[in-house]
């Protein structure tokens, strides 16, 4: 027996001593499961379980189109018969959107296809004197165009986003209803008439002696007609997306699923489609960026169409998602340069991760400074996988100074690349004269104001005044709310000290038609009473009511009761 023997035997027959050795061994399994694979505390990064660069990163010699990603810069455009599509993913609110804002700033035309809501690049949008905002609200003033372009386009658009019923769909009577329109569009061209919907609604509600087809093809043209009387004047001639693209326009095409949600799908369907129209029509370079909140997977197909498309005329696709793992394998392997925000979804993990070239445990929240917000993952060609932050582009910030380089070779369109190259040189910087952006607190008054017939309206707290003496602090009566102003938590022009805290106010709650007269033309003057003027409101406008154009003028308290007679309908001699 040798002495390792002995001992286990000694061990044994001592109950106290094998009682002890197990506590040992299980105090030792615990310290390395809990402590030996531990990962880095919250917000902050500990040692990486692969090597990743922080070092920034420049392409030799022009940039064409650069994306700037903090301290890299990527070229979307590195050669004439070479595009770059980018895909960037994340959850919500970490700084996706405000990763591309400095495309905006360069001398060619960007093209937003949000099928949902978008800050960020909405302000920009708003901010910039090129910027065109589309729409599916009525009010909005803009319309879109559906109906121009190629037969076998416009035809594929009107029929595009319907989801498959059940399983067993095949697309089989989507694809008469689209052949019945292509038909029709060509005949309404061929005899010289202006192509509109009616026309086409009733060219789909025609009789085939084909039961199912013809009752597949009512269905279509009850959903178009729908469409048509939702939407209204969002519907038109107002924008063109190729005359826009080739007017180096930014456009924004935004998708309020909340204004019609039964129509949401065809929507974003219909402007995939027009937005790859533009791709192979315009014939000049310009970036589209496609966001989608959780709605990638159905519209699958026209992604894929886009991108091929962005592919044969060299036009970077930007697909924002935050769930890029259901992107196409067509795009996934078309895409070459990824961009990851902290992702929760163990699928999305998984997926950046093999993206990123870096374990999923690294994509977590926790294991990026400040938990994520604004850093991201990225990696292209040329460039290994970095660690970026992306900062908050402020609106108001000076522009770079660009120039178009018209006589360089590259801009010369050959049936190679079927499009002129835009040079862009960097020169000094500088600061430019002009409108300073809308701030913070301005674009969330405007996000509140919705439109009601002509009236601009107000969607967020009123006061009390119009309200019946009946009714309850909670009434929210639509019709009893328009006697009330629209109230709005606004800073104050100069702080002052409250009387009855003692503290010093810098806000308080001030009525949404003064906030916005006073933002538009200035400081409102005191009365001969001593007593600020009162704003005037158009004869039928709701109290809440600010459209500055409906705002008729100054006057004082007692010159506005006298004018009661042409205000709000009430109807009283003066």
């Amino acid at each position: 027996m040798d002495q390792s023997d002995a001992l286990t035997d000694w061990i044994l027959a001592n109950p106290t001593i094998s009682t002890l050795v197990g506590l040992g061994l299980l105090a030792l399994t615990w310290l390395w499961v809990h402590l030996g694979t531990r990962g880095d505390p919250p917000g902050k990064v500990g040692k990486p379980r692969q090597p990743v660069r922080t070092e920034g990163y420049r392409p030799d010699g022009a940039v064409f189109i650069p994306l700037e990603l903090g301290p890299v810069v990527i070229d979307l455009q590195p050669g004439i018969r070479d595009t770059l599509h980018v895909g960037i993913g994340g959850t919500t609110g970490l700084g996706k959107s405000t990763s591309v804002l400095s495309l905006f700033d360069l001398p060619i035309g960007i093209l937003v296809c949000a099928l949902d809501n978008t800050g960020p690049i909405t302000g920009k949008v708003r901010s910039l004197p090129d910027g065109v905002e589309w729409t599916n609200d009525p009010a909005w003033g803009v319309g879109l165009d559906i109906l121009q372009g190629p037969p076998r386009l416009v035809s594929e658009g009107l029929v595009a986003g319907y989801t498959a019923r059940t399983s067993q769909d095949t697309g089989k009577y989507r694809r008469f209803a689209r052949m019945r329109l292509w038909s029709a569009i060509e005949q309404l061209d061929a005899w010289g008439i202006e192509r509109n919907l009616p026309d086409l609604v009733l060219a789909l509600g025609q009789r085939s002696g084909e039961v199912e087809i013809d009752r597949a093809c009512r269905d279509w043209a009850g959903q178009l007609t729908t469409l048509a009387k939702t939407l209204g004047p969002a519907l038109g001639s107002d924008l063109d997306l190729v005359a826009a693209m080739r007017q180096r326009k930014k456009v924004l095409l935004r998708l309020n699923r909340f204004l019609s949600p039964e129509d949401a799908p065809m929507l974003g369907g219909m402007l995939l489609v027009h937005t790859r129209r533009a791709a192979e029509e315009a014939g000049v370079p310009f970036v589209i960026v496609v966001e989608e909140a959780g709605q990638l997977g159905q519209y699958q197909a026209q992604i894929s169409a886009l991108a091929q498309a962005g592919r044969d005329r060299g036009t970077p696709l930007v697909i924002i998602s935050q769930n890029l793992s259901l992107l196409p394998l067509e795009v996934r392997n078309n895409a070459s340069v990824w961009v990851s925000f902290a992702q929760e979804d163990e699928a999305e993990l998984r997926f950046a991760g093999h993206k990123m070239r870096l374990k999923p445990e690294q994509l977590e929240r926790e294991a990026f400074p400040d938990l994520g917000k604004g850093w991201c993952y990225v990696r292209a060609p040329g460039v290994p996988t970095t660690l970026v932050h992306v900062r908050k582009a402020s609106s108001a910030s000076p522009r770079r100074r660009v120039s178009v380089a018209d006589a360089v070779a590259a801009n010369v369109r050959t049936p190679e690349n079927g499009h002129s190259r835009v040079e862009i040189i960097e020169l000094e910087r500088m600061q430019r004269p002009g409108l300073p952006a809308p701030g913070a607190d301005m674009l969330d008054l405007l996000e509140r104001v919705y439109r009601d017939g002509e009236c601009e309206r107000w969607s967020g707290k009123h006061d009390r005044a119009g309200h019946k003496v009946a009714c309850t602090k909670e009434c929210e009566d639509k019709e009893h709310a328009d006697g009330c102003y629209g109230l709005v938590w606004w800073p104050l022009e100069e702080p002052r000290l409250d009387p009855k805290t003692g503290k010093l106010k810098t806000h308080e709650w001030q009525r949404v038609h003064r906030v916005r007269w006073r933002l538009s033309y200035g400081p409102i003057p005191l009365g001969d009473d001593g007593r600020p003027l009162t704003v005037d409101h158009r004869r039928t406008c709701p109290k809440d009511c600010s459209r500055l154009d409906h705002l008729v003028d100054l006057c004082t308290g007692s010159e506005n009761s006298r004018r009661r007679w042409r205000v709000r309908g009430v109807s009283r001699t003066p």
